[in-house]
């Protein structure tokens, strides 16, 4: 579970990732005797390990170029052949990434992105940009997806910086279905304390809001504790930052630049530029890819000059 949770940013809901691990642990902090035919062994610091993990792989994907390369027809492409999009994509394909790491290596680690240099020069559909990069191939930017990336990180970084609580000017209460009501249970308010939201009983099936992050004012205040509060009533185990960052990701969707809207190229290329200074930039908080490449070699090859 602690590489899903590491991959949550760069994969889509029901994408799994294929990853190998080779440790190097001290014999005296694995007990082999948990298992009788030793299908499972168990660490003494599994939680150490957990954190491990997660610190490491966003580390190495944020520091491997992601972009997503377009699927070609094999055979070519004729008049009477197939698309050139041929089957549905994986969401990212790249690299396998080795190495070795320390505890204290990770975490003096800094996420550094390859330099990328696209220029807009063109819009299809209102949806996707086009914009050509430095090495003679260009690139489809969903406008969508990647506004809800910059979003999304502005949001989380507003999060991590101001933890400043408040009450709500305005009273806000909450009304409650009697089986929502049934949910509720003083370990989920209390997780939901721990993201900024406290809540206190007002009158029957219904709570009110005492005190709200300060940076949840960017959003519908009402909305925001809402979608927390539904995430804390449907899960049985409760992480207060990944239920926090779920619910800005629902947020950051909503508020996002949509599809069929018209830009100029100047808007076209400031977002592409606010997309590239982004700590994760080639997915959006959904795993869903941002940029979409077709490298000068696709093209050549499209058109048959390759010699293959």
């Amino acid at each position: 579970t602690a590489i899903i949770e590491a991959y949550r940013d760069f994969l889509a809901p029901v994408r799994f990732p294929f990853v190998v691990l080779n440790f190097e642990i001290e014999p005296a902090l694995v007990d082999v005797n948990v298992h009788p035919s030793k299908r499972e062994i168990r660490f003494s610091k599994e939680e150490a390990l957990r954190q491990v993990l997660l610190d490491l792989i966003p580390t190495i994907l944020s520091g491997t170029p992601l972009l997503a390369a377009a699927p070609l027809n094999k055979e070519g492409l004729n008049r009477n052949e197939r698309s050139i999009v041929d089957e549905p994509q994986s969401l990212l394909e790249t690299e396998v990434a080795y190495g070795q790491y320390s505890f204290d290596e990770i975490a003096q680690s800094q996420n550094i992105k390859p330099s990328l240099v696209f220029q807009a020069i063109g819009q299809m559909h209102g949806t996707y940009i086009v914009a050509v990069d430095e090495h003679g191939g260009f690139v489809l930017v969903d406008q969508h997806a990647a506004a809800e990336r910059i979003n999304y990180e502005k949001f989380k970084h507003l999060a991590s910086i101001n933890e400043y609580i408040i009450s709500p000017i305005v009273p806000l209460i909450i009304d409650m279905k009697p089986s929502e009501d049934a949910l509720v249970t003083p370990e989920r308010l209390a997780v939901l304390k721990q993201t900024g939201v406290l809540l206190e009983p007002f009158g029957i099936h219904s709570y009110k809001v005492v005190e709200i992050p300060i940076w949840a004012k960017e959003f519908d205040e009402r909305q925001y504790v809402e979608q927390l509060l539904d995430d804390v009533l449907h899960q049985d185990k409760f992480d207060p930052l990944k239920i926090r960052d779920e619910a800005i990701a629902m947020k950051s969707c909503k508020r996002s630049l949509k599809a069929n809207q018209r830009l100029s190229i100047g808007e076209m290329q400031a977002l592409i530029d606010k997309l590239l200074t982004c700590q994760h930039p080639y997915t959006c908080p959904h795993g869903r890819p941002t940029i979409v490449s077709f490298s000068k070699y696709d093209l050549e090859k499209m058109f048959k000059r390759t010699g293959f």
